[in-house]
């Protein structure tokens, strides 16, 4: 069997029949820069499935900001502090000055401010609507 080894010179034929020795030069990640994406990615992960078991988000009602005693460790760590718990899963302004979506499924997404950020996450990935219209008697339409 044989077996080849990225580290190892590679062997290539000029047409003079010259043979010269080329190692391949690879660009790689650092280690840590990898493991800390794959951690993000695994702790978004968890967040979400923080948000989708919590109860707020089944009664609908509103969800805990950043730093309370309601909010989770993986969101306090992500998010931006007295904001909702949704902050921990917004990409916090990048180059162009926008705000964008952790969520793998959604890495295109972007908004001017936070807020349209944190409205995203409520209404596109969670289907949430904390903030219900009401008539002017208080009862909820």
């Amino acid at each position: 069997m044989l077996s080849t080894s990225l580290a190892l010179p590679l062997t290539t034929s000029l047409p003079d029949t010259r043979q010269v020795i080329v190692t391949p030069q690879f660009h790689y990640l650092p280690l840590n820069a990898v493991h800390a994406s794959v951690q993000k990615e695994q702790d978004v992960h968890t967040i979400d499935q923080w948000i989708t078991n919590s109860p707020w988000l089944e009664a609908d009602a509103h969800e805990p900001l950043v730093g309370s005693q309601d909010s989770s460790p993986l969101v306090d760590k992500y998010g931006v502090r007295g904001l909702s718990c949704y902050s921990a899963l917004v990409e916090t302004p990048r180059d162009d000055r926008t705000f964008g979506c952790r969520q793998e499924r959604c890495m295109h997404f972007s908004a001017r401010s936070m807020e349209a950020a944190i409205t995203h996450q409520r209404a596109h990935h969670y289907d949430h609507r904390p903030h219900k219209c009401s008539d002017v008697t208080g009862l909820q339409w």
